[in-house]
């Protein structure tokens, strides 16, 4: 293993994995090697994932798709164990809620989150408009990490069969998540403490013996999402030590799919550890 530091800037955990040149072909955990599962399909009866894949069509930006998708899954995840609906709506979207507060927008994020607090009461008749809402939220994300909002931007304009195929693809992770997981923490924000080469990042879901990452993609996983996994989970042990010391595997988990891709930490070598934790993310002190 090389131990010359390499050179990166200091970037969010996504993009710093997707910046070229800091692994091999393959990458440090090849996408071949994660074992792959599939969810239930027998429990639905909406779709199958053979139709979403195939035949779906979903026009919401993908960076806007992932983020929303991931927000309204931790809020009806939320709602599930008893939080209060706005209390789950505000935990949720709350990097939405800081973005519009850097831009002077809140008293608009703050109609949104009503809006969607009052589509929740009936959801059955609303669900279009709360996926609609959500896209409007997460636009915010975007200001939180940049400075930048064009208030004069239209939102995407969400279909109805949309709205559909999201809401089964959440019913679907939420019941997948409720039979093989044991959710810890629905979101996990990471401050890059120590970390020189990293931005303040967040990571999707924390199980008790599993960090999960949600890609809504229609390929397999690839190993710039392997790295991502591998690279939270070293700051995890750097920041919640005792909370990810547990974690025994890395996992893709894809709705789009319906499928889940598991890699088991033990056979990632101590010396590819180190190299990435200090080589890539620019940590000084190892937890190794």
């Amino acid at each position: 293993m090389n131990d010359e530091s390499t050179e990166v800037s200091c970037l969010s955990i996504s993009r710093l994995a997707l910046k070229k040149g800091i692994q091999s072909r393959g990458g440090f955990i090849h996408p071949k090697d994660m074992a792959e599962s599939s969810f239930d399909e027998d429990k639905f009866s909406l779709y199958t994932y053979a139709q979403l894949v195939e035949t779906s069509y979903i026009g919401i930006p993908p960076s806007s798709l992932g983020t929303l998708f991931d927000y309204l899954l931790r809020t009806e995840m939320y709602i599930s164990s008893g939080v209060e609906t706005m209390d789950a709506i505000m935990n949720s979207f709350f990097t939405s809620v800081k973005g519009a507060t850097r831009v002077n927008e809140f008293d608009k994020v703050r109609d949104l989150m009503i809006n969607l607090y009052d589509c929740y009461n009936r959801k059955k008749e609303n669900y279009r408009k709360i996926v609609s809402l959500a896209v409007q939220l997460v636009r915010y994300d975007t200001a939180f990490r940049s400075g930048y909002f064009d208030p004069n931007e239209k939102p995407y304009k969400v279909a109805e069969e949309e709205a559909s195929i999201i809401d089964y693809m959440l019913k679907a992770t939420q019941i997948y998540l409720m039979t093989h997981e044991k959710i810890t923490r629905l979101g996990v924000s990471f401050n890059a403490i120590g970390a020189k080469n990293c931005a303040p990042s967040d990571a999707d879901l924390l199980g008790e013996d599993a960090l999960i990452d949600i890609k809504l993609i229609r390929k397999e996983p690839t190993s710039q999402h392997t790295l991502q996994l591998l690279l939270y989970y070293i700051m995890g042990l750097h920041e919640y030590h005792d909370e990810f010391v547990g974690v025994k595997y890395l996992k893709v988990l894809n709705p789009r799919k319906g499928k889940i891709y598991s890699y088991d930490i033990a056979k990632i070598d101590i010396d590819t550890l180190k190299h990435v934790e200090k080589n890539i993310m620019g940590y000084n002190e190892s937890v190794f």
